[in-house]
């Protein structure tokens, strides 16, 4: 097989792993989630309060699908609205103690997930691919 027709299917085989990780992940999503919300969660927790648009950016998504995305977690108690003391026109979103214990929940399954969908490597399979995605996403 030559270059071209190996890079075609290594595209296919990433896009089927996608889709094994979507179907997982919809067979299992804590509280009717997608992995956007988890997404959104996962950075409120690591780097603190954050404006709409600095989420927007991260996740490459507008600031209105960041409004949807966030209403849906604000209404369930797991992210709250703040506002900027200095300036009350700008809005900060901020994960709640109920948006930490699901994002616990969430990362189990996660792992657990990863676990399944990676049991047929080895450790040393494992790190190479490992080495292969860090070569590929370095920019």
């Amino acid at each position: 097989m030559n270059r071209e027709d190996q890079i075609i299917g290594i595209t296919e085989m990433f896009r089927q792993m996608s889709k094994k990780w979507m179907l997982d992940w919809n067979k299992n999503k804590p509280n009717g989630l997608s992995p956007t919300h988890a997404a959104i969660l996962k950075i409120l927790d690591t780097r603190g309060p954050q404006k709409p648009t600095s989420l927007a950016a991260e996740l490459f998504v507008t600031t209105g699908g960041v409004t949807g995305l966030t209403d849906k977690l604000v209404e369930a108690g797991y992210v709250k609205r703040g506002r900027d003391e200095a300036d009350r026109r700008i809005v900060f979103l901020e994960i709640t103690d109920a948006g930490r214990e699901l994002l616990k929940e969430v990362v189990k399954l996660k792992r657990e997930r990863d676990r399944r969908l990676f049991s047929a490597l080895t450790d040393e399979e494992i790190d190479t691919l490992y080495g292969l995605y860090r070569k590929l996403t370095n920019d």
